[in-house]
This record gives structure tokens, C-alpha cells and sequence, in this order.
């Protein structure tokens, strides 16, 4: 019998029903919540105790998995006061395989969320990402602050009992749908509500402020400086797009290479008004896909990660503008996206789910994102259908950045991810090893074996170059644990 340990949760279990008349327990509530990949064996599971790791400033590498290193960097927790607390970032490589004189440094990547685990996605697929990249570079994932294996740790609940009580399921695609009943969208807005009742109440250290993108981004740049290169490099998918442009921003002259993939379009997600205004300036064309941009200037990025949910919360809800909508505006907002577009539920849960969160920080950043001049071109890459980040999200970002390149994959789904393709690979590879550009209006077929071979490395005349056929394999293979990675549906 679930005993409520919270007096909100009590107050829910005995009195506050009133106020959410109807909001029956549905399974979705009673489902696990947190470590979706267990028992995957291609997924970073039990094999590796993080804890025995003590964290400093600089990488002491500790062998981990099979073929990997592992190490913890300690970071400010708060920036403006930067010896005051500290924050674990779990880290995770597969080595560079090339000499020394050939080592090209670390790529960085994100798999979006936001409150997906690096670590997780670079144990599943690193190996994979290094036939895509090449052997000069150490594939390295992490796990930003409050998210899997880094500290603090986030959590809204005493119980696991409390978690259950609330969370949705691992078989809900995206949370719950706003569809599913005439009292869906008060249900999931009470439900929600509850949730950002209990993240004040447990919030006692007052951590969940610094768990925002641009903390992130500082981090990434402690983690690169760590590694002894002075820019960065970088690979970031959905929110990890969110991540990438953000860095560019706050540091232009540290881009080495920064690649983007799926986009949110960011300007409009600091927007403090919401309604026509906002809507109109992302219709760009006429697709459904795209259509869908219009209401995700609106919302806080669509939730993709079930795993790590508290994460989400805090990050996505923390980041934007607060949302101070009623039930009734929330229901008129819902019932307007269900005009527009199919996909509508993707991002209204979102605008939901953050009506009730309260936590913002004094000074986070909230736009504009841009730069004149970043220190090398970024490489913008969007899908010609995305239901969940628009193409549109991708050329907005790049005028921000003067110089960057779209590169259009012709697929349909979330993210380059979702449809392997060796033509886009092959400009994954030379945009990192000699910095490359697809020339502008690129769009990449789908396209699997294909002869002609990759450039040869710059260093080694006797380089064994690899044709586009031998991408096809590993790309597979990203993408089969990258969608056990990231929960949504849509990838």
C-alpha cells in the first residue's frame, strides 16, 4: 500500500483531490521511473562503480567498462561564486587509437534530452561514433551536472513510492498524452503541479537553480581546458543542439569544431511574450513538421529522456521563462496546437509540465543566441521532416551565426540519427578532421555502400581510408542504441 511520505502527497492522497477532481491513478503512475536500461547489456548498466571515483580538477583516468576510461571533474556549482560548491561530472572516453603525434583530442557528445546520459550513449555506441569520426579523436561523453552518475544528484521524492506515484511510465511516448480524455490536460496539469510542489520542497540545498544549459556550457569548457586543448569539439543531438549553440554564444573565440543536430529554435524559448506574435515568426513553411515550430516557440524543449526525469524537469523548466498560465489558458493553448498540427502533444506536455515548476535563477541566460564571430564555422545539420526540432529551427540558428552551414539530410524523423546514411557521415568526418564545410544548401541522401572514398588524414600518407560502405554498419548500430538511449518515440 503506497503510504504518502510528503505532506503534499498527503495532501493530495486526502484533501487536495478536491481541487483535481477526477485525476484518477493511471498505470502509467504506478510504472518504474528512473533507470529505464537495465538489463541492456549495450548500455551502461551496473559494471562500473562511479562512487570509488574521487573528483578533481583535472582527469585522472581509471579503466572502466571494457576498452573505456572513466573520471570525475570537479566543477563550480555556482559560477558567480565559484569556491563555494562543487559539482561531480561523470566523464567517460574511448581512447584515441593514433599516435601521439596524429591525437586530434576529445569530440564531446550530447544525446539531448535534456537529462540524457553521455555516459551511457558513448559505453553503447562509442565505438561505433569512432569508425564515424576516425581513430584520431577520443570519443568522450558526460553527464552534465544533476544528471545519472554526476553530483548532486536531483530528486523531487523521499520514496521510491512518492517517484512511482508520479513519474510517467517507460511505455508513455513523450508523458502522457493531452488527447486521451476530456480531462487531460487539468489531470496532467495537477499532476505536474504536485511534482513542482515537491522539487521547493525538497530543494533545501537550493542546487536546482544551477542545473541550467549555460552552467553546462561552462562545464564543457572546464572538461575540454581539462584535456589540455583550449576549444572545443563538439557533437550534440535535439537539446544537445540547445547545448552547442549555447556554448558558441557564451564563448565564440573557444569553437574548434561544433557540430548540432536537430534544433530547438533558442531565441524563442527565452521569449518572455508567448501567443500570435511568437507563433508567427517561425511559420517558414508549410509542412506539418514545420508547422509544429510555431508552438515549440512556446513551450520548453519536448521531453525526450524518460530516464532521467528530475533532470529534465529542472533543466527544461529551469532554463526558460517562468510558464504562469492557468488551467484554462493551458486547455485553450493545448486545444490551438491540436488545430495546427498532428504532433501537438509533443510539445504542449511540456508547456504542462513547467506551469507547475517555480525554480529559476537570478541572472541565467536568456538570449539572444548568436555570435559574428565564432573561431571556426559551426556545422548546423537538420532532417528535411523532423516532427519534433523543424528544419526551420536550423536555419534560423545559423543566421545567428554568421559563416555556419546547414546540412539537410533528406529523412524523416528526429534527428541525421534516426536514418543512417554514410553521405552524411562523410561530412561528419572531414568537417572534424580538416574542418570542411558542406557547401551551402547540402542536402544528403539517405544512402547506405557507396565507392568513393573519405579524404586521407592530413598527417599519414599511408592512411587506410575508409569508403562510405563501411559506415553503414555503425551507423545502424548508433542509431539501434541511440533509440534505447532516448526514449521518444520519434528517434
Amino acid at each position: 500500500m503506497f503510504v504518502a511520505s510528503s505532506p503534499i502527497l498527503q495532501g493530495f492522497a486526502i484533501g487536495a483531490v478536491t481541487a483535481c477532481r477526477g485525476m484518477e491513478i493511471t498505470s502509467r503512475l504506478r510504472e518504474q521511473c528512473a533507470n529505464l536500461m537495465n538489463g541492456d547489456s549495450t548500455l551502461a548498466a551496473s559494471d562500473f562503480n562511479w562512487e570509488m571515483l574521487t573528483a578533481d580538477t583535472k582527469l585522472n583516468w581509471t579503466p572502466c567498462y571494457s576498452g573505456f576510461q572513466c573520471s570525475r571533474l570537479q566543477v563550480p556549482l555556482d559560477y558567480s561564486a565559484p569556491q563555494s560548491e562543487f559539482a561531480s561530472i561523470a566523464i567517460v572516453r574511448l581512447p584515441s587509437t593514433s599516435p601521439k603525434s596524429e591525437y586530434r583530442g576529445p569530440i564531446l557528445f550530447n544525446p539531448g534530452g535534456p537529462g540524457g546520459s553521455g555516459v551511457d550513449a558513448i559505453v553503447g555506441a562509442g565505438a561505433a561514433f569512432a569508425t564515424v569520426f576516425g581513430p584520431e579523436f577520443d570519443i568522450v561523453g558526460f553527464d552534465p551536472r544533476g544528471v545519472s552518475y554526476s553530483t548532486p544528484t536531483i530528486s523531487f521524492f523521499k520514496t521510491d513510492a512518492e517517484c512511482r506515484f508520479l513519474i510517467p511510465s517507460a511505455e508513455v511516448v513523450i508523458y502522457p498524452s493531452l488527447n486521451a480524455s476530456s480531462n487531460a490536460v487539468s489531470k496532467t496539469w495537477c499532476d505536474f503541479g504536485l511534482l513542482g510542489q515537491l522539487a521547493l520542497q525538497s530543494d533545501t540545498e537550493h542546487h536546482l537553480q544551477h542545473m541550467s544549459t549555460d552552467n553546462i556550457a561552462r562545464e564543457m569548457l572546464q572538461l575540454t581546458q581539462a584535456f589540455g586543448f583550449e576549444k572545443l569539439q563538439y557533437w550534440g543531438i535535439s537539446y544537445g543542439s540547445v547545448l552547442g549553440a549555447m556554448f558558441a554564444t557564451l564563448f565564440p573565440d573557444k569553437v574548434g569544431r561544433l557540430m548540432i543536430d536537430g534544433f530547438e529554435d533558442m531565441d524563442l524559448l527565452h521569449l518572455r511574450t508567448r501567443g500570435s506574435t511568437s507563433m508567427a515568426v517561425c511559420r517558414h513553411s508549410l509542412t506539418d513538421a514545420t508547422k509544429l515550430a510555431s508552438f515549440e516557440c512556446q513551450a520548453s524543449p519536448p521531453p525526450f529522456h524518460l530516464k532521467n526525469f528530475e533532470s529534465y524537469a529542472a533543466i527544461a523548466c529551469g532554463d526558460p521563462v517562468p510558464v504562469n498560465d492557468t488551467l484554462a489558458e493551458l486547455e485553450e493553448y493545448w486545444l490551438n496546437t491540436a488545430k495546427v498540427s498532428q504532433f501537438s502533444d509533443l510539445v504542449s506536455i511540456s508547456r504542462v509540465l513547467c506551469a507547475g515548476y517555480k525554480i529559476h535563477r537570478q541572472g541565467r541566460f536568456q538570449g539572444p543566441v548568436g555570435a559574428q564571430n565564432t573561431s571556426f564555422p559551426l556545422l548546423l545539420v537538420g532532417n528535411t521532416l523532423d516532427p519534433a526540432t523543424a528544419r526551420a529551427g536550423a536555419l534560423k540558428t545559423s543566421e545567428a551565426f554568421p559563416g555556419s552551414v546547414v546540412l539537410t539530410q533528406d529523412s524523416v524523423g528526429h534527428t541525421s540519427l534516426v536514418a543512417p546514411s554514410s553521405c552524411t557521415y562523410r561530412h561528419f568526418r572531414t568537417y572534424f578532421l580538416n574542418g570542411t564545410l558542406p557547401a551551402p544548401g547540402t542536402v544528403s541522401r539517405r544512402c547506405g555502400s557507396y565507392s568513393r572514398p573519405l579524404p586521407t588524414s592530413p598527417q599519414r600518407d599511408d592512411y587506410q581510408v575508409l569508403r562510405s560502405r563501411d559506415y553503414w554498419t555503425p551507423g545502424r548500430e548508433i542509431s539501434s542504441i541511440m533509440r534505447r538511449v532516448v526514449s521518444c518515440g520519434a528517434l
